[in-house]
């Protein structure tokens, strides 16, 4: 048994909560907004959780607490205590330093907690499976990996964090873009490096890869860098054809239209381009109000999405470049968009360790763009513990995966929102991931280095 002053209980009243500049309890314990005087009934709960992770880390809060990531790094030091991973969301949701992203009551916690009944984690596995109770009532049936998933193989020839990833339309082969300039294609078959792009500093990128796309059609790779090109690779023979130049900043993701006659490429200068990808020439310029971390086509090519450091989800028709309504539901700023196969869903990931999903079904009708009408947020879904920096569909649009800060992979069942699985991946962020084609294989790429190969099915 422990016995803990918990320093800051009291009766709340109404006349108390209209109170402010007053800060009662140790400080060590206390929310951001009691340092104001500006409690609230999330604050008793923030101090509840860092109560819980000194009781299970013996260490002091403060000791505890990473000024530079503005959070606790309390998991680091679960020496004899062994949380599991229902729980660990569970408190790291209630010590969240802003109130919008923690627990508003003690029955949302409850409620949590009771969700987490009968979740094991699988001894001797590489993932832990979160299974759902319905009564008497049969789970569902999707097509999903099963409990074998497991890792095929690490590229390790990079010498800086690998930001981005992607398969060739074929699904044969890999590419992948560092902070040590190259990029790199891999034999999925043999896992053999089959050669580097930009080897040399007269032909390669004077800066870390930010982002690469295959074209449709598999023969051009286009690459996206902090030097603030985009170059295009004839992937056949290794060679650059095209050296496209037009952003003032860093060029931080690129998509291909389905029918890859365009580019898309958003900068750290604030704006969008579309490119002709025959001729390399500017067709038109979309501005964000901050940094665009991501572009994505829908799959029938009509709408871009644009993700960006002004918190905002941007939709803009292709044909005229007009914005056609905004998503704006995200507190921080948002780093990875992606359609789903059959364009009814959008998908975001943001700094908030939140991924959003949203209903973009009635922006098919002409008659709806002006309004914005479809701009309704159909699920949030929570379980990473850091910023979520890559979301992707299944090609059947089943399962989405994520990658985050937080070193995991989670796999999500798209209709349902539920989390099926979620492994520690890498030593480091999650930066990107990819998808195969045929849905059976998961590219990870990580600030550790290292490229991972998993086997879904």
């Amino acid at each position: 048994m422990v016995l803990v002053d918990f320093g800051a209980a009291k009766h709340a009243t109404v006349t108390a909560l209209a109170k402010t500049g007053t800060t009662i309890g140790s400080a060590a314990y206390a929310a951001p907004e009691q340092t104001f005087g500006r409690a609230v009934f999330a604050s008793d709960l923030y101090s509840l959780g860092v109560t819980c992770i000194h009781l299970l880390t013996n260490i002091e809060p403060f000791d505890l607490y990473e000024p530079l990531e503005s959070s606790f790094a309390w998991r680091d030091y679960l020496v004899n205590n062994p949380v599991s991973e229902e729980l660990g969301c569970i408190l790291d949701k209630m010590i969240q330093s802003s109130i919008k992203l923690r627990y508003q009551s003690a029955e949302e916690v409850l409620q949590d907690l009771g969700k987490s009944r009968g979740v094991r984690e699988k001894k001797g596995g590489e993932i832990n499976k979160q299974k759902r109770r319905l009564g008497d009532t049969e789970t569902r049936r999707i097509e999903i990996p099963t409990t074998n998933i497991s890792l095929i193989t690490t590229f390790n020839k990079h010498a800086d964090a690998v930001y981005a990833v992607a398969f060739s339309p074929n699904g044969k082969t890999l590419a992948s873009g560092s902070g040590d300039k190259t990029i790199k294609l891999w034999e999925l078959s043999t896992e053999w490096e089959i050669g580097t792009f930009g080897g040399s500093w007269f032909s390669g990128h004077a800066q870390t890869v930010r982002s690469i796309a295959f074209s449709p059609t598999g023969k051009t790779l286009a690459s996206g860098s902090e030097d603030k090109t985009i170059k295009l690779w004839n992937v056949r023979t290794l060679e650059k054809f095209r050296t496209i130049k037009g952003h003032a900043n860093s060029v931080n993701t690129i998509a291909f239209s389905p029918d890859g006659k365009t580019l898309a490429s958003g900068s750290g200068d604030k704006t969008i381009k579309l490119w002709q990808v025959s001729t390399g020439k500017e067709q038109q310029s979309l501005e964000h109000l901050f940094d665009v971390f991501s572009v994505a086509f829908s799959p029938n090519g009509t709408i871009l999405a644009s993700g960006s450091w002004d918190y905002i989800i941007r939709l803009w028709d292709v044909r005229t470049g007009q914005q056609i309504c905004t998503f704006d539901k995200h507190l921080f700023d948002v780093f990875s968009v992606a359609f789903s196969p059959d364009g009814k869903i959008l998908a975001s990931g943001s700094e908030e360790n939140t991924i959003k999903l949203w209903d973009i079904t009635s922006l098919g009708k002409e008659g709806n763009r002006e309004q914005g009408i479809g701009n309704r947020e159909q699920k949030t879904l929570t379980g990473h513990t850091n910023s979520v920096n890559a979301v992707v569909f299944s090609p059947n649009g089943q399962i989405l995966a994520s990658g985050s800060k937080d070193k995991t992979i989670h796999l999500w069942d798209v209709s349902t929102g539920e989390l099926l699985y979620h492994w520690q991946a890498h030593s480091d962020s999650v930066l990107d991931l990819a998808i195969s084609p045929d849905g059976q294989t998961l590219a990870s790429g990580s600030a550790d280095g290292t490229v991972k190969i998993w086997q879904l099915k």
